[in-house]
C-alpha cells in the first residue's frame, strides 16, 4: 500500500485538484457573453472569423492572432454558442494546471535527491508540486481569467509559455539542443496569444540563478535572446495598434514608480488575502497617486521583500517566486502606459501565469519541511517528519477549501453584466466603471429610473464622467424630460467630443426641443470640427438653415461634400442654402444632383420646382 501511494499517489491528488477545479468552473459553461468586451471582440467586431485580417492586422488594439483563430473554431464548431468560447477557456486553465505541475517538479526546491517514484522525482516533491498546483488551480485570482471569455488571449498564452518553459528546464537537464529549439517555437505560439507573455523571459532568468547553474548564461542567454526575438513582431504590430489610442494622463519620475509599486504591492496583497474580488478594481494611476494609495501597498511590497530576504538561507524559494511573480507582471505593472490603465492598472487576469511563482514558494517550503524533519528523525527531534507530513496535508485541504469557497461564490458573480457589476458595487460603491456599466445595462432594459439614480451617485463621484452624463440624460429624454436632458447631453459632448452616441443624442434632443442654437453653440464653444462626421456635420447644416445662417450651411456641406461627394442630405441641404441666398442656378444643381442619388427625396423634390422657376428667370 505504501508504495502505491508513493507511486501513485500524486498523480491521484493532482486528479482531485483537477476536478474541483472542473466543478468550480462548470458553471461558466452556462453563462452568455458579456457586454464588458467579449461582445467588443466577437459579436460585434466586423473581422471577427476572418484569419486573413487575425493573422495581417491587430484588432482592438492588440496583435493576438492565435486567439482570433481560436475563438473562430470553437464559434464555428459550436454553431455561435457561447459555451464553446467558456469551453476553452475552462480547458486551458485545466490545462495549464497539469503543465504548472510539471514545471513546478523541474523548479528549485523540489529537484532534489531522495526517495524517487518511477518518474525520477521524489515523492516528497511530487506531493508539494500537486500543492502548488491546487493553489494555481483553485486561487480566487483564476476566476476573473477562466470566467470571463476576453481572457482566453491570458489563459492560452499562459499555456504555451508554461509549455515553454517546460521544454526548456527539460533540454537543460538533458543538454538538448533540439529541445531548446522546440521551446523558441512553442514560446512564439505564445507571444501570438498575447505579446506581453514575453515577460517569462526574465522569469525564465530568475529560475536559472535560484539553481545556482553554471552554464545558465548559454542555457538562458541564447534562449532568451531567441524568445525575445521570435515575440518582437507581435510586440512591435501592437505597439502601433497602441498608439493613438486612449491612453491615460501621463506620469512620469518618481510617480510612475510609485504607480508601479502600488501595482506590485496589491498584487501580493490579493495573493496573501484575495477577499472579493471585484471585476475592475478602479485603481488606474491618478486614483492611485491622488489617493496615496501607493503608500500603503508600496509599504506591503517592501515588507514581504524585507522577510523573503530574511529567510534567504531557510527557504530562498519565497524570494525567488515573489520575484518570479514580479518579474511576469513588468509589461502591465504601469511601468509602461497602456489604454487599460484609463480604468486600473492592476486587475486578476495580470497575475493567471504570475501565480506560478507564489505555488512555487508554497511547493518548495512544504518540501524542505518535510525534508527537514526527516534529516531530524535521525536523532529523535520533535516533531516527526510523519507529523509534519500530516500537518502538511491537513494545511493544504484547509487552504484549498478556503480558496474553492471563495472562487465559487465569485463565479457566480461573473454569470451575467448586472451580476458583475452589482458585486463591484457592493464592495467598492464608488467604482466609477461598475456605475457606468449599470446605469447603461439598466437603460438598455427599460429600466429609466434605476439608471438615473445610478448615474446621479456616478455624477456625485465623477460630475465630469461623459458616459455617466450621457446614461443620465438618455434616461430623462426616453422618459420624456427632455429639458432636463439636454444640459446632460451637452456635458456629455462636452467631456467627449469624439463620442458618436452622445453627439447622436444631443441632437436629438435639441431637434424635440427645436434649439437648433444649442447644437451650434455647442460645436462652435467646443471647437469641435462638425464636418468630421456626419451625424454631426448634417444636424448641424440643418440647424444653421434653421437659424438663417444660409453661408455657414454652405461652407459646412461645402466642406463635407468635399470627402463624400455622393451624400444625398448634403445636396439637398446645400440646394436649400443656395436658393436662399438668390443662387438659383447652384441650388437647382445640388437639388438635381440629390434627386439623381435619391429619387424620393424628400426636401430636394420639395424645393426642385421652386429652383427651375427661379433658374429659368435668371
Amino acid at each position: 500500500m505504501a508504495a502505491f501511494v508513493t507511486r501513485y499517489g500524486p498523480h491521484l491528488g493532482l486528479l482531485a485538484v483537477l476536478v474541483a477545479t472542473l466543478s468550480v468552473f462548470a458553471p461558466t459553461l452556462s453563462y452568455d457573453l458579456l457586454n464588458w468586451d467579449d461582445k467588443l471582440h466577437i459579436t460585434v467586431n466586423p473581422l471577427f472569423g476572418d484569419l486573413g485580417a487575425a493573422w495581417t492586422q491587430a484588432q482592438v488594439h492588440v496583435y493576438m492572432p492565435v486567439t482570433w483563430s481560436l475563438w473562430a473554431l470553437a464559434w464555428d464548431l459550436g454553431g455561435a454558442d457561447p459555451s464553446w468560447l467558456h469551453g476553452l477557456n475552462v480547458f486551458g486553465h485545466l490545462l495549464g494546471v497539469v503543465l504548472a505541475y510539471h514545471v513546478l517538479l523541474r523548479l528549485p526546491g523540489l529537484t532534489v535527491a531522495g526517495p524517487t517514484s518511477s518518474s525520477g522525482r521524489t515523492s516528497t516533491a511530487r506531493w508539494a508540486a500537486v500543492a502548488g498546483a491546487a493553489l494555481f488551480a483553485l486561487h480566487p485570482l483564476q476566476v476573473e481569467p477562466v470566467a470571463w471569455v476576453t481572457c482566453l488571449k491570458d489563459i492560452a498564452s499562459a499555456d504555451f509559455a508554461l509549455a515553454a518553459m517546460l521544454l526548456h528546464l527539460r533540454a537543460t537537464e538533458r543538454r538538448s539542443t533540439r529541445g531548446q529549439i522546440g521551446a523558441v517555437c512553442v514560446f512564439a505560439l505564445a507571444t501570438l496569444c498575447k505579446p506581453t507573455i514575453v515577460a517569462l523571459v526574465p522569469a525564465m532568468a530568475l529560475v536559472h540563478l535560484a539553481a545556482g547553474r553554471k552554464p545558465w548564461r548559454r542555457d538562458l542567454v541564447i534562449v532568451g535572446v531567441a524568445m525575445v526575438a521570435v515575440a518582437l513582431p507581435a510586440l512591435v504590430l501592437t505597439a502601433m495598434a497602441q498608439f493613438g489610442a486612449a491612453s491615460p494622463p501621463p506620469v512620469e519620475g518618481l510617480e510612475r514608480m510609485a504607480v508601479v509599486a502600488d501595482s506590485f504591492g496589491h498584487a501580493i496583497g490579493t495573493v496573501v488575502w484575495p477577499g472579493a474580488r471585484l471585476g475592475m478594481a478602479g485603481r488606474s494611476p491618478m486614483v492611485v497617486l491622488d489617493g496615496g494609495l501607493w503608500v500603503g501597498t508600496g509599504l506591503a511590497l517592501a515588507g514581504t521583500l524585507a522577510v523573503a530576504v530574511a529567510l534567504r538561507r531557510r527557504w530562498p524559494e519565497l524570494l525567488w517566486g515573489v520575484l518570479f511573480m514580479l518579474a511576469t507582471l513588468l509589461p502591465v505593472s504601469g511601468l509602461l502606459p497602456f489604454g487599460a490603465q484609463l480604468n486600473t492598472t492592476v486587475a486578476d487576469r495580470y497575475l493567471h501565469l504570475a501565480l506560478l511563482g507564489p505555488a512555487w514558494s508554497l511547493a518548495a517550503g512544504a518540501a524542505r519541511l518535510v525534508r527537514a524533519r526527516r534529516s531530524a528523525d535521525a536523532i529523535g527531534t520533535w516533531p516527526s517528519a510523519r507529523l509534519v507530513r500530516h500537518g502538511l496535508v491537513v494545511s493544504s485541504l484547509a487552504l484549498a477549501t478556503i480558496w474553492t469557497t471563495l472562487s465559487i461564490g465569485q463565479v457566480q458573480a461573473w454569470s451575467s453584466d448586472i451580476a458583475l457589476w452589482t458585486h463591484t458595487l457592493d464592495h467598492d460603491p464608488d467604482n466609477r466603471l461598475a456605475l457606468e456599466n449599470l446605469a447603461q445595462l439598466h437603460n438598455s432594459a427599460g429600466d429609466h429610473p434605476s439608471a438615473i439614480a445610478i448615474s446621479r451617485h456616478a455624477l456625485d463621484v465623477d460630475p465630469t464622467n461623459a458616459k455617466s452624463n450621457l446614461s443620465m440624460g438618455s434616461a430623462l429624454a426616453r422618459l420624456g424630460r427632455l429639458s432636463d436632458a439636454a444640459p446632460y447631453l451637452r456635458a456629455a459632448v462636452e467631456h467627449a467630443p469624439q463620442a458618436k452616441t452622445a453627439w447622436l443624442s444631443f441632437i436629438r434632443v435639441t431637434r424635440d426641443l427645436d434649439r437648433p442654437g444649442d447644437l451650434v453653440e455647442a460645436v462652435t464653444t467646443l471647437g469641435f470640427d462638425g464636418a468630421s462626421q456626419r451625424e454631426v456635420a448634417i444636424p448641424l447644416a440643418e440647424a444653421h438653415l434653421r437659424l438663417g445662417d444660409y453661408p455657414a450651411a454652405v461652407t459646412l456641406v461645402q466642406r463635407w461634400l468635399q470627402a463624400h461627394p455622393e451624400d444625398a442630405d448634403a445636396h439637398a441641404i446645400l440646394g436649400v442654402a443656395h436658393g436662399a441666398l438668390s443662387q438659383p442656378r447652384q441650388a437647382l444643381r445640388h437639388l438635381e444632383k440629390a434627386l439623381s442619388l435619391q429619387p424620393d427625396h424628400p426636401v430636394a423634390r420639395r424645393n426642385v420646382d421652386t429652383a427651375r422657376a427661379a433658374a429659368r428667370h435668371r
